[in-house]
Order: C-alpha cells, then sequence, then structure tokens
C-alpha cells in the first residue's frame, strides 16, 4: 500500500491521528459492526483499527489513500477475529431486525421479518470476502475503494460482487439457510 508522506505535526490536517480518528472513527465503527453483530467487539475491534492507524503514522510514514487504508486494515482485523473466534456464522446484525420492519399490517410484518430474517441468514453462509464486498457496495464505495479494501485488481471488484451476488442468490432460492 502506498504509505509516502511523512505525518504532518498539526492535528487540523485531516492527515493526522486526531484528523482520520475523528473523519473515519464513526463509519468504520458501523462497518465493523456490520460485519461483527456485536457492538463490544466492534468497539474493541474499531479500536484495534485505529491503534494500528496511530502506530503507521507515529512511525513518521503518512497513508496514501487514508480511507482505503483504514477500511482494509479493519477488515482484516475482522477476517483475524472472526477466524480465531470461529464465528463466521453471526455476521450480520440480528439485533436491528425491528427496525426493518414498517408498522401496518401485522400479517404482512411477519412476512417481511420472516424474509428478512431469511436473506440474513443466507448472507452468513457466504464466505467472508464475499460479505465483506457485500457491505462495503450496499455502503457505496467504489470499485477502486473496494480494490484496495479487498486487496484486488480494480477490474476484478465487479466480478466478484457479481459472484457474491450470484451465491447469496443461490443460497437463498435453493433455499439451503441454516
Amino acid at each position: 500500500m502506498g504509505k509516502k508522506l511523512k505525518s504532518q505535526e498539526t492535528n487540523k490536517s485531516p492527515d493526522t491521528f486526531a484528523g482520520l480518528y475523528k473523519e473515519y472513527f464513526n463509519p468504520i465503527y458501523r462497518f465493523v459492526y456490520s460485519l461483527l453483530g456485536n457492538g463490544e467487539e466492534a468497539s474493541d475491534l474499531t479500536q484495534e483499527t485505529f491503534i494500528q492507524l496511530y502506530r503507521q503514522l507515529n512511525s513518521g510514514e503518512r497513508i496514501n489513500k487514508p480511507k482505503s487504508w483504514i477500511y482494509r486494515v479493519a477488515a482484516n482485523t475482522c477476517y483475524n477475529h472472526l477466524k480465531r473466534k470461529k464465528l463466521f456464522r453471526n455476521i450480520i446484525n440480528k439485533e436491528n431486525l425491528q427496525s426493518d420492519i414498517s408498522p401496518g399490517n401485522i400479517e404482512e410484518n411477519l412476512v417481511k421479518k420472516q424474509e428478512v430474517n431469511m436473506l440474513r441468514k443466507a448472507i452468513n453462509n457466504l464466505p467472508a470476502r464475499d460479505r465483506v464486498i457485500l457491505t462495503l457496495y450496499k455502503n457505496g464505495f467504489s470499485t477502486a475503494d473496494i480494490a484496495q479494501v479487498i486487496k484486488v485488481k480494480i477490474n476484478s471488484v465487479g466480478k466478484i460482487l457479481a459472484r457474491s451476488v450470484e451465491k447469496l442468490s443461490k443460497i437463498v432460492k435453493e433455499g439451503d439457510v441454516r
């Protein structure tokens, strides 16, 4: 990854730790939370991500593309955590299921709740990289940013994303949701 310029001493610059922390802490927390579905773990791993950022900047180097670098570190931190804890089935936030249901017809809400639950379970059955790319895409990341986060060539992102959507669709159609 591009680490080229010396870190700046002023806290007003967005390229300092304080500036990057202020700009990216909440989005990184939400990203990590969407992958883990656990607020306490998301908080810990978000802090771990920013510790790595601090160390990188403290080493005297500036990160060339901070947004991509920080998201890549957060994604890798989550991968490592999930591998250690074997929590691949607990990626989707189950806490917010109720927020996806609009008030109104009880029968309609029940059907919608079941559909949302089935989709979340289907996403849980995807490999970690597929969940990450779908989450990044859902959060409006550009192809270039996604490529940097998951460490692939830019022209591969579309194909990987299409395959992830295809896998998700197949799981839903087959009803192979655990």
